[in-house]
């Protein structure tokens, strides 16, 4: 039996793995042979001494399959991808965000509504507007009985809640 003082976790995918080990009745020593790593390796990613954001692609594909979630995913939990990377570079995603923002002020229900402000707002706040607008219709087509497939950022909204859910 181990003395050691409980060693608080850096980042949330080991929350997950803890999680999962503890789930599944592993023991850390069996947790790291699964995700392809030495005993002492998980322990300096516990104390934030490694981080998994660097971990090598190998290593971040066993921890997916060990927690079975996309490896995409498990990279933005690690911290190794952010928001930044999913976005279009400088004037390709002003040009992008001025074209949605055009689509949406042509909304019937939504367009109306839509500050004039908004479309000189901060990149961010158009984004999430933008987000918002899309969760409605995709909702509204939903609702209509239209077929309509899920967005990656749904996708990964599901996945996150049935991991933190059990």
């Amino acid at each position: 039996m181990s003395h050691e003082k409980p060693v608080q976790t850096v980042c949330p995918v080991l929350e997950l793995l803890l999680q999962r080990a503890a789930k599944n009745g592993h023991s850390q020593v069996q947790l790291a042979k699964a995700i392809g790593v030495s005993y002492q390796r998980l322990r300096q990613y516990r104390r934030g001494e490694a981080g998994l954001a660097n971990a090598l692609p190998s290593i971040l594909k066993k921890v997916s399959i060990y927690l079975d979630m996309p490896v995409v995913l498990l990279m933005v939990l690690a911290g190794r991808l952010g928001i930044q990377d999913m976005e279009w570079p400088g004037d390709v995603q002003r040009g992008r965000l001025q074209q949605a923002l055009l689509a949406m002020r042509h909304d019937p229900w939504v367009g109306p509504l839509m500050p004039a402000e908004l479309e000189q707002g901060p990149a961010s706040v158009q984004q999430f507007v933008l987000w918002l607008w899309g969760q409605y219709t995709v909702a509204c087509n939903t609702a209509a009985g239209n077929a309509y497939p899920m967005r990656w950022t749904d996708i990964l909204a599901v996945l996150a809640v049935r991991e933190s859910t059990g």
